[in-house]
């Protein structure tokens, strides 16, 4: 399907079609090193455009940011059947100022950007319009300097909405994998009406507070897969959409076959479906993950005038310590004016089980429109909680749920007390292992800069040697040219004495290398009767 997104008032600075001199010269199938484009890596210099060149070179498979280079950049676009590697120890950045960051139209079932309902919005750093077959990978960081953004938008200074760090619009086949990605200014993943999306082995992380930083947002997509990713936000760790109001509903695009599973959370909301629900939300299935210091397992929101909804979902094998709620559901979430056009949205076939909950500040709330929720089945969901449910209209089963009283709120605070305690441990041991991690890709540095150096002292004694070499053999061929000479005039005197009629010359008579007066006398006496018989020959 082809998206009508524009590059609105501003472009990249350098745009490169792939028929420059650097792609031409680029073998067919190639991986391209963004250094061999130009880009400089030294954490200051603006490296867009050499980026930016080596991903729309059609010759180039693979584009490598290598390891131990920081390039900054100001939003680029994916190109299809293309992989975009950031190695081990290397870094995008995003620039550190908002001037000239490229622009582009809102999407089509968001008429208006949340900040400031602005139009149009900033792209994200790394961005792809109606590609397919792309990939991002490489186990190196992509951190969207999110301070300079989170901070302006704070004090009302934006008049766009923020970028999402990874967008791809209208994407069919599409790999995330095995990437650090940090502080972004806006949603940290955001594929929007995508078909065929794999998320897996991606850490993210930004800081508590953070506006809006939402981990994984699948939008309008479908056939989507979330695995094996550990991801603390300032927002939803992870956020299922469909479109926004009468666009979303119009648009009508759903978010569905996802699946999410074997996961870590740190801190940040939750597991979430909605707000935006316009195109509708099924077949989503959440299973085996861990949550910690978040503010709930399972968290349901939309408005009345959202539009449809959601349906057969199914949370599985959920594990939570220190949450705020348990469940969270809420069908009047951070809602506008109401429109009539648009039905109520539902909630329907919603399966909860196998949910063990430690530490929770309160059971679940949960707030559906009168006959909002459907067919729930809550099964083995135990929660131990200082509060307890609050339901309001809707219909549910519930099975095999133990609700904990006021009478017991000193045994759970003392509960919750231990289970902070080893979150507090847990955490303790993952900022050594991150500070090991740090201190291991510092060395690593130094270690690639000391083999840079090296390898730079090995080609200058390679020259030499080199230079040696041509030397021995100028020398020998300067030899040789001299022996061809002597070689040249001896023919030509033996030519000129046999037209003379004169005998060859003899060869010189190498006297014997005795020093006594007898030797002396016999080779001054050779070398005589040599001359005498040369003058008999001749008489």
């Amino acid at each position: 399907m082809q998206m009508f997104l524009v590059v609105a008032t501003v472009l990249l600075a350098v745009v490169v079609s792939g028929t420059g001199q650097r792609c031409a010269s680029t073998p067919a199938h190639a991986v391209c090193s963004v250094v061999a484009f130009g880009a400089r890596g030294d954490g200051k210099t603006d490296d867009t455009g050499p980026i930016q060149e080596a991903l729309a070179c059609a010759a180039c498979d693979v584009v490598v940011l290598p390891f131990g280079g920081v390039f900054v950049a100001r939003g680029v676009n994916l190109s299809s059947n293309t992989e975009l590697r950031v190695e081990t120890g290397a870094v995008l950045m995003g620039a550190a100022s908002v001037a000239g960051w490229p622009l582009v139209d809102a999407l089509p079932s968001y008429p208006l950007s949340r900040d400031h309902n602005s139009q149009p919005r900033y792209q994200a750093l790394i961005a792809g319009y109606d590609v397919v077959n792309v990939s991002i990978s490489g186990g190196g960081r992509i951190d969207g300097r999110g301070e300079m953004w989170w901070r302006a938008v704070r004090k009302h200074e934006l008049s766009m909405q923020r970028p999402p760090l990874i967008e791809i619009v209208g994407g069919v086949g599409v790999r995330i994998t095995e990437l650090e990605l940090k502080d972004s200014p806006y949603y940290h993943i955001h594929p929007y009406m995508c078909r065929g999306v794999v998320v897996d082995r991606v850490r993210i992380d930004a800081p508590l507070g953070s506006p809006n930083t939402d981990g994984i947002d699948p939008d309008s997509s479908s056939d989507v897969r979330i695995t094996r990713c550990t991801i603390s936000s300032g927002d939803d760790h992870i956020s299922l959409k469909a479109g926004k109001g009468w666009e979303g509903y119009a648009w009508g695009v759903p978010t569905e076959r996802v699946l999410i599973a074997d996961n870590i959370f740190h801190h940040g909301a939750g597991i979430a479906i909605g707000s935006e629900t316009g195109g509708g939300i099924a077949d989503v299935v959440v299973s085996n993950a861990t949550l910690d210091a978040s503010q709930s397992a399972v968290r349901f929101k939309t408005c009345p005038t959202y539009g449809r909804g959601m349906t057969n979902v199914t949370y599985d094998g959920v594990v939570g310590i220190g949450l705020l709620d348990g469940l969270f559901v809420d069908m009047a979430y951070e809602c506008g004016a109401a429109n009539a056009s648009l039905p109520a949205p539902i909630f329907a076939s919603v399966t909860l089980r196998n949910l063990q909950l430690d530490g929770i500040g309160r059971a679940g709330a949960i707030t559906c429109l009168p006959s909002g929720c459907r067919n729930w089945r809550l099964a083995d969901v135990h929660v131990a909680s200082i509060e307890g449910w609050t339901v309001t209209p809707g219909g549910m089963l519930v099975s095999r749920y133990r609700k904990y009283g006021r009478e017991e709120e000193a045994q759970l605070a003392v509960q919750r007390e231990e289970s902070m305690r080893r979150l507090a441990e847990a955490k303790a041991a993952r900022a050594q292992v991150e500070e090991m991690k740090g201190a291991m890709v510092a060395q690593f540095t130094a270690m690639g800069r000391e083999m840079e150096t090296v390898t730079e002292r090995m080609k200058v004694e390679e020259r030499r040697l080199e230079e040696g070499i041509d030397s021995v053999f100028a020398a020998a061929r300067s030899s040789a040219r001299a022996h061809a000479i002597r070689q040249a005039v001896d023919e030509l005197d033996a030519k000129e004495r046999e037209l003379l009629g004169q005998p060859p010359t003899a060869p010189p008579v190498t006297p014997p290398t005795s020093t006594d007066g007898a030797g002396a006398d016999a080779a001054a006496s050779a070398t005589v009767s040599g001359k005498g018989d040369l003058r008999g020959r001749r008489g």
